[in-house]
């Protein structure tokens, strides 16, 4: 299965209950430590928002899945992309 990439929930998705787009979340704020992921200086940053599709599955079969999902965007400026991949066993 694959899950939503570039602005097309859905694409590959066989067995999704639900593919739901959630935007405009509520603002919000969050502190960045000195040393941090984004290397962003310490700080609290607001306005912060979450945008993204989510992706309810139906119960899947006992047995392994892989679920990849990814995107691109812009964050401070510079270009960031997701890759992710997903190896599951159900049992």
């Amino acid at each position: 299965m694959s899950g939503a990439g570039h602005g097309r929930a859905g694409t590959g998705v066989k067995q999704a209950a639900h593919v739901l787009r959630v935007g405009n979340s509520p603002r919000g704020h969050h502190r960045r430590p000195a040393e941090n992921l984004f290397g962003v200086p310490e700080g609290t940053y607001e306005p912060t928002v979450a945008d993204g599709f989510y992706l309810l599955l139906a119960p899947l079969h006992p047995g392994p899945h892989t679920i990849s999902f990814g995107g691109t965007g812009e964050f401070l400026g510079a270009p960031f992309a997701q890759d992710i991949t997903y190896h599951l066993v159900v049992g």
